[in-house]
């Protein structure tokens, strides 16, 4: 038999067990050989993989952030308790300061804040559901795309929103710090402009009924001008009495001078005197009858002020208890528009996010994507790719197990090697080539 190969001895001959079906390891060049025999078929599985997982990755949609940054104020309402007292006083300790920001996060993650929230997206048509969609499905939207954390270390709310389109990102974002806001305000704030102008209407409407009532007892006058009369009324009459008084000394005193005048011109009738005394007894006379007179028309007056003054007692009272109440009614306007005041202020410090919770960013959108950048995404998908065919390699050896050289029969099949021919195909050597050459053919043929 011709053998146009190179035959190597039998490498078994000289030792004990080279004759034995006991099997052996691969070495690394038959692990070679195994790998370069499935070459073109793995980088085929590779690149379909590798080619997928980039398809995959960079037709997927962008999604955009939007960020929100909150800040809990911890002022007088949390107060620090020292561990001693200072100058004889001693705050209530409130606790873990914690608790009261893990409050904030709870009342932010709350359904009613979701709902305003969904409410003022509705509302200023931010947002438009499908036909399909209810509010459940909105509302569990919403829950999806928002994320609440507390920042480690502060009392930072961080509130970050993921969706495809920015501009629904930054407008669910911007909802959400207005509607807690807004619920924040009506569970624990102050009471709120609303409340306190229906409070000022209400008081308001009660002093025109007031009003009403004042000018039903006083004929269509007002409380003012009714008490300034019968004030006035009161006062003549004081001032009266007092005239009156004097009014009556007066015709005392002129009754007494006439006695006198008359008892002189009586105890002398022949005196030179009695004349003159008789005239100043005639002017006494006229001057007493004149005071009598002015005495009886003041006690005339008197006594119709003193009627008037009664008849108008049951009216004074009402008109004085009107008249107070008129006053208490105006205090409470008063001091009920200046609570509308400071709500009004407070309402708009919180809606400025200058409140007890300050807002320090709202609705602010991303300008890049979130998620893997497209080169890491390109790299990945060449690692998938890699991956594939590393693992496509063993695949295909196992589905069809071939014995390419002796040393793969011995390991894999346990079969006893004496020898092997090189096969010289392969070889060009100086250009020849042995497939061409019938000598070469013939003698391949005779190597069986």
């Amino acid at each position: 038999m011709t053998d146009t190969g190179r035959r190597t001895p039998p490498s078994g001959l000289d030792e004990p067990t080279g004759l034995s079906a006991r099997r052996g390891r691969l070495s690394v060049a038959d692990m070679v050989e195994i790998a370069a025999s499935h070459a073109l078929k793995a980088v085929v599985v590779g690149a379909v993989a590798g080619a997928a997982t980039a398809w995959v990755l960079l037709s997927e949609a962008p999604v955009y952030e939007a960020k929100n940054i909150l800040l809990v104020q911890l002022g007088r309402d949390y107060a620090y308790a020292p561990d001693f007292p200072v100058a004889g006083l001693r705050t209530p300790d409130p606790g873990s300061l914690d608790l009261f920001v893990n409050a904030e996060l709870q009342l932010l993650n709350a359904t009613p804040v979701q709902g305003a929230a969904l409410d003022l997206l509705l509302a200023r048509g931010a947002l438009t559901p499908d036909r399909d969609e209810t509010r459940d499905d909105l509302l569990r939207m919403l829950d999806d795309a928002i994320s609440i954390n507390l920042i480690t270390g502060s009392y930072l709310v961080d509130i970050r929103v993921q969706r495809r389109d920015p501009d629904e990102a930054a407008s669910i974002a911007t909802a959400l710090v207005d509607a807690y806001l807004q619920v924040r305000a009506g569970i624990i704030g102050a009471d709120t402009p609303a409340f306190l102008q229906g409070q000022i209407s209400a008081a308001q409407d009660r002093l025109r009924e007031i009003d009403a009532a004042a000018a039903k007892l006083t004929g269509g006058a007002s409380i003012d001008q009714e008490t300034q009369r019968m004030a006035a009324l009161v006062e003549q009459s004081v001032s009266e009495g007092q005239t009156l008084t004097d009014a009556r000394a007066e015709a005392e005193g002129i009754a007494a001078r006439l006695e006198q005048l008359q008892a002189a011109a009586g105890a002398d009738p022949a005196s030179a005197l009695v004349d003159r005394l008789s005239v100043l007894a005639v002017e006494a006379e006229a001057d007493l009858a004149e005071a009598r007179a002015r005495v009886r028309g003041l006690e005339e007056a008197l006594a119709g002020q003193a009627d008037t003054l009664a008849q108008s007692g049951p009216l004074a009272t009402d008109l004085a208890l009107l008249q107070a109440e008129r006053a208490a009614t105006l205090t409470a306007i008063t001091q009920l528009q200046g609570q509308l005041s400071a709500s009004r202020l407070a309402e708009a410090r919180t809606a400025a996010g200058l409140g007890t919770v300050r807002v320090i960013e709202k609705g602010r959108l991303k300008d890049r994507p979130v998620g893997l950048p497209d080169r890491v995404k390109k790299i990945g998908a060449v690692l998938v790719g890699l991956l594939a065919a590393l693992l496509a390699l063993p695949l295909f050896e196992l589905a069809s197990p071939r014995a390419r050289t002796a040393g793969i029969a011995r390991a894999r099949f346990g079969v006893p090697v004496l020898g092997e021919v090189e096969d010289r195909r392969g070889q060009t050597g100086s250009g020849h080539r042995p497939d061409r050459d019938p000598k070469a053919a013939a003698t391949r043929g005779g190597s069986k």
